[in-house]
């Protein structure tokens, strides 16, 4: 066997192009094509973008949202893409940014994650085409390209690869600069909170780890380890406010944990490790309705898991690799690529869930497991750590080629034997045999050719191997790309979420923001909620600046989960469920929240089957595509702020309460006493509010178990509601909360 060219660090800047070229190709659809990303890239994150540009254009601050479920902490939301820099030139661009300018952005990080992993490949000493191969799988994995529509996640995944760059620069060349570069993109990644950065810390801590233990061959001087100190005091520094405040909204939330049943809810089916190596075994990725496969109806049960959590694939070239030179010529278990086969078999297994004992073990053992749902999104890991084991084993490869060892080709024998069998029990268990031959044959033609190609580069060396390994990274960029782009799962026409983007173009939304611009006695804007329009039109208080009292998001006060809209209430079906305060829209409740206005999706009386037939008046009938919408009035509705006697028996204790500001986060509040008395303002009680009375500050009351209220002495007083919830008083209150004190601020 001719040995191959000594591995040159030459060619990195072809390589970025190259990486530069595919991300293109990748994402034409949306950025040349018309396509946008959709689901919760639209429904969800979409409006939180809109909320926190319109919000910095109008001088307002972005910590309090009045729009979303009747008033939220933004500033505690960790999909409020508030400590999100990457997004803020979208914010920056206009009080309206476009769907289009927030897609670009969002796709962009997926190229700075596939040039990261090339930095890092090229600091590892890896030949280019290896650091190209992983920069391809890590950047186009099936996770993270088919969840697109998770848009935090995608940025997590960005600045573990540059948190993966800059940690091997610091273990290689030491510089406390290079330190504080690294503790900056690890305060960034942990400060969007959510599942995958926090699988992601363990990640990078599991490298440090295995480049750090002695006697892994990778002597790292001590003195380099000092600036790895440094960068993590430098991303506490960054991310531990963020934190703290969303383990305070956890605490009074509707999930301040999830117990173990919660936490496994959606695990990864065993059946669907068949996407490893299948990209369409469950039916085709750009069709809808031809789904098959687990956690679908064809399975049974009730509880059904999205398509996109399932799939695993990480390429014919990965998946070839593994198998031939991983197993087959026992390269796994080598120093430079042993790390990354125990983190892949480490995060599929987390990704399993309940089906293997493992997770229930570490839900027990490991601090802040607990805290998130879903064990699937460790498929985002899995995807990186294969992608990375794709890069080292090419590496070893090219450096080092090496034959099939008996053993090792019996293995490789057994193993693909049994997938097959595998995959084709499976399709006969469903009636779906039949369904198998293409993604079969397209699975055989790439697994096929990339190791053909593969045998014959490392044969030959000069200008006919990097041919051939060129031609390798164009036929694996063309598998990834045609398996993950343009998909049903992660590109739609943009028609179907414009109401977001041009709200007033659309009458019914146009009528709903009309309406709440009037004011109530008191000053401040009637509340509304939408019922039944659509998965699109959920978080339309956020996009068009409307108080509406219901939204989409999986965290929500307690309080309002329990009295006003229990058991996750979203607002795309009209599924009303009512709480033990609000038990109908005929209630002191919805009274006092001030809904005046309720936008149905169909007849009132068919969500509100106790609704008194004259409790709401309907005032329009508004068509909008197909079916109807309908507008009633309540006008019942209480003012947003009134006055209480200071007893239950007391007469009125003065006229009504002026609103003279309000504003996000101030609220000012004229109110003359005739006798000792309780302002109540509906607006949501939360940890960060305070009130002062004539420039005193007074302790602020939670009235109904939801309200914010004073006590007020007789005369004229001017109150004040403030929220500061970076305030040095709410965060010590916030960390003594965490730490099990009473965290009353």
């Amino acid at each position: 066997m001719i040995r191959p060219d000594p591995f040159p660090q030459g060619g990195y800047s072809l390589a970025a192009v190259f990486v530069a070229t595919a991300w293109l190709v990748f994402c034409w659809p949306w950025l040349g094509g018309g396509q946008i990303i959709p689901h919760d890239a639209k429904n969800h994150f979409y409006p939180m973008v809109r909320f926190l540009a319109l919000a910095w254009h109008s001088g307002e601050s972005p910590l309090w949202s009045p729009y979303h479920f009747g008033g939220f902490p933004m500033v505690a939301d960790p999909q409020s893409v508030i400590f999100t820099p990457s997004f803020w030139p979208a914010v920056l661009a206009g009080p309206a940014p476009s769907m289009r300018l927030v897609d670009a952005i969002h796709l962009l990080h997926l190229l700075v994650m596939g040039l990261a992993i090339l930095g890092f490949a090229r600091l590892r000493g890896w030949r280019v085409e290896a650091g190209a191969a992983a920069a391809i799988c890590f950047m186009l994995s099936g996770a993270l390209t088919v969840r697109l529509e998770h848009l935090l996640m995608t940025v997590s995944m960005m600045w573990l690869a540059v948190c993966l760059w800059r940690l091997e620069a610091v273990l290689t060349h030491g510089g406390i600069w290079r330190g504080i570069a690294f503790g900056v993109a690890l305060g960034l990644m942990l400060i969007d909170r959510n599942h995958v950065a926090y699988l992601a810390a363990w990640f990078l801590g599991f490298y440090w780890l295995s480049r750090s233990w002695p006697g892994s061959g990778q002597t790292v001087p001590l003195r380099h380890q000092t600036p790895v100190i440094l960068g993590g005091i430098t991303a506490l520094c960054l991310a531990a406010i963020p934190i703290l405040l969303l383990l305070q909204l956890a605490e009074i939330s509707n999930r301040p944990s999830f117990d173990y049943e919660g936490a496994s809810l959606q695990s990864l089916h065993p059946a669907a490790l068949a996407t490893l190596f299948m990209v369409d075994i469950f039916g085709p990725l750009d069709r809808a309705g031809a789904y098959w496969g687990p956690a679908s109806h064809a399975w049974g049960g009730q509880f059904f898991v999205h398509r996109g959590m399932l799939h695993g694939y990480v390429g014919a070239l990965a998946l070839v690799l593994i198998l031939w030179h991983g197993i087959g010529a026992g390269r796994l278990w080598r120093r430079e690529t042993l790390v990354f086969t125990l983190l892949a078999i480490l995060f599929l297994i987390y990704a399993l869930g309940h089906y293997t004992p493992v997770f229930e073990w570490l839900y027990d053992t490991v601090p802040g497991i607990d805290l998130f749902r879903r064990p699937a999104d460790a498929l985002f890991l899995f995807g990186a750590s294969a992608a990375l084991l794709t890069g080292a084993l090419m590496n070893d490869m090219l450096r080092a080629p090496s034959r099939l060892s008996t053993v090792g080709s019996l293995a490789v024998l057994v193993l693909t034997i049994s997938g097959a069998v595998f995959v084709g029990l499976l399709g006969a268990k469903q009636g779906h045999l039949a369904d198998l031959g293409l993604p079969a044959a397209r699975a055989l033609a790439y697994s096929a050719i990339l190791l053909a190609l593969l045998i014959m580069a490392v044969r030959v060396r000069g200008p006919l191997q990097r041919f051939l390994l060129a031609a390798i990274l164009l036929i694996s960029a063309a598998d990834l790309i045609t398996a993950h782009s343009n998909i049903r799962l992660n590109a739609s026409l943009p028609q179907f979420y414009d109401q977001l983007e041009t709200p007033a173009a659309y009458d019914h939304i146009a009528r709903l923001a009309a309406l709440s611009k009037a004011t109530d006695p008191s000053g401040a804007p009637w509340r509304v909620e939408t019922i039944g329009l659509g998965a699109s039109s959920q978080n339309i208080g956020q996009a068009a600046g409307i108080e509406a009292l219901l939204g989409y998001n999986p965290i929500r006060l307690r309080a309002f989960d329990s009295l006003i809209a229990p058991k996750h209430q979203n607002n795309a079906s009209a599924n009303r469920r009512f709480g033990t305060a609000m038990t109908s829209y005929d209630s002191v409740m919805a009274d006092q929240l001030g809904l005046r206005y309720i936008m149905t999706g169909k007849p009132v009386e068919k969500i509100d089957r106790t609704l008194p037939q004259d409790a709401l008046q309907e005032v329009a009938v508004i068509p909008y595509l197909d079916q109807n919408f309908h507008l009633y009035e309540n006008r019942n509705a209480k003012p947003r702020a009134v006055l209480l006697p200071a007893t239950d028996a007391g007469a009125t204790p003065g006229p009504q309460p002026r609103i003279n500001r309000y504003t996000n986060v101030v609220v000012e509040v004229s109110a003359k006493c005739t006798s000792p008395c309780r302002l109540v303002l509906h607006d949501f009680a939360y940890p960060g509010w305070t009130a002062t009375a004539n420039g005193v500050p007074v302790p602020l009351v939670i009235q109904d178990g939801l309200f914010r209220a004073v006590d007020l002495s007789v005369g004229q007083n001017e109150v004040t509601f403030t929220f500061s919830p970076l305030a040095l008083e709410n965060l010590q209150a916030a960390l003594i909360g965490v730490l099990g004190g009473d965290g009353t601020p």
